[in-house]
């Protein structure tokens, strides 16, 4: 009875984890959710009948019925359907006809398309296989002396591999080293293909630890012959220059506007839906151009409201409210005893997986926005303030010390900003 019991609030966190993905605004937040909701889902024959009942009866069904998000259905799966940067489209069709390519590395913001793209450029290079796809959760032994292991969950076709090293965190390394061995001792399981590599898609290698890029650097050396890598970052400034310098780079810019309102009408013809272009103008604006963020907040207002117009706002997020509300705490008030209840808000930010890096750009951006357009002062020590704590983050383990301590460091700009005004 208490695992009928558990199962059903099990089914609840689930169908409130999809409700937060729809609202999801960053790759990152995104990932962790959806980590989440595979995890259970892949457990699903273990339900029993009675919370079947469960669910027919006493949940949502219009929440039920959304199995898949949009950004999935409209995803183009070839390289002739992408649906802008044309002369990139164009370059990437040359180099899957091309007899062999090099290592790639896709760059650019959040909801551009890197992923898309690559994905369609295996399409065009080993056919419609490549989207016959398993997920399976790996075990890596981190050192052969100890029983120490990390898992990392592996998506997989019989040409290609889609793995986030970043995951395991510090034992990123061993993860990159034993996969691209392992991927690089097998042969091409396809007889009949032209290629004999297979390509390990590597995301976020921005958030890689330096070992791990070195590592990765070398590893990616010794087997070119049997592998090829096609990494995927967003800020190509935090990846090493040895790793750089050995991979083709590819820039996928942000769609513009006119980009976003051709893939609103394209979404409007596939889902009969009515979508004004002012409105998908302001829902891009809004997102700062990410895509993906821009389509999640359609579907949201469509679970919420029936039609569209106009008058419709973005459903703002709420660690993005929170990080505001912080925002306002430090300009408000310069005090230890704010800045302790500051840091029990950084905790649970943490504590529900939105990253460090993120909470710092976004409180730094929130900041901005209250200080006094005549303070530059005030604004470029925010500023360098935030760019020196978030790489002290990255080399360091523990995000809350370093967001603290940018809290603080703005309270005092702030501070003397107010004195240098009364004097």
């Amino acid at each position: 009875m208490l695992r009928g019991q558990f199962q059903k609030i099990q089914i609840i966190r689930i169908i409130l984890l999809k409700i937060q993905v729809l609202k999801a605004r960053d790759r990152q937040t995104e990932r962790y959710i959806n980590i989440s909701y595979s995890k259970f889902f892949a457990k699903k024959q273990f339900i029993s009948i009675s919370t079947k009942q469960f669910k027919k009866r006493f949940i949502n069904k219009k929440i039920l019925q959304m199995e898949k998000l949009w950004v999935d259905e409209i995803r183009p799966k070839s390289l002739d359907k992408l649906d802008y940067h044309p002369l990139l489209t164009e370059k990437l069709q040359k180099l899957a006809h091309s007899e062999d390519f090099p290592h790639l590395l896709l760059y650019g913001p959040n909801g551009a398309g890197k992923k898309t793209r690559a994905m369609a450029f295996l399409q065009e290079v080993y056919g419609n296989g490549v989207h016959k796809v398993k997920s399976e959760e790996r075990e890596f032994k981190v050192n052969p002396n100890t029983s120490t292991t990390v898992e990392v969950n592996i998506i997989s076709s019989n040409y290609h591999l889609d793995v986030t090293p970043a995951d395991a965190e510090n034992q990123d390394r061993a993860v990159i080293q034993k996969l691209i061995k392992e991927v690089a001792s097998t042969h091409q399981l396809d007889p009949n293909s032209q290629r004999r590599f297979k390509v390990i898609i590597i995301n976020e290698v921005d958030r890689l630890t330096l070992e791990a890029q070195a590592s990765l650097r070398r590893t990616m050396e010794k087997y070119i012959g049997r592998c090829r890598l096609i990494l995927i970052a967003e800020n190509i400034g935090r990846v090493i220059l040895p790793l750089r310098s050995r991979c083709l780079l590819i820039r996928v810019a942000a769609p513009s506007e006119q980009d976003v309102k051709a893939v609103v009408r394209k979404l409007n013809n596939e889902k009969n839906l009515n979508i004004p272009d002012d409105l998908a103008c302001k829902f891009a604006k809004s997102c700062d151009y990410n895509l993906r963020a821009v389509i999640l907040n359609l579907q949201t207002q469509k679970l919420l409201k029936s039609t569209y117009n106009n008058s419709m706002e973005v459903q703002e997020p709420e660690w993005k409210k929170e990080i505001k509300n912080i925002a306002g705490i430090i300009k408000e008030h310069q005090n230890p005893a704010k800045l302790k209840e500051i840091r029990s808000k950084f905790y649970d930010l943490l504590v529900n997986c939105i990253p460090g890096d993120i909470i710092i750009k976004n409180l730094m951006y929130s900041l901005l926005d209250l200080i006094d357009q005549n303070d530059v002062h005030t604004k470029q020590e925010i500023i360098y303030y935030a760019a020196h704590h978030e790489n002290l983050m990255n080399m360091g383990s523990k995000p809350v010390f370093h967001l603290e301590a940018f809290a603080a460091q703005c309270m005092l700009s702030y501070k003397k900003s107010i004195l240098k005004l009364k004097d």
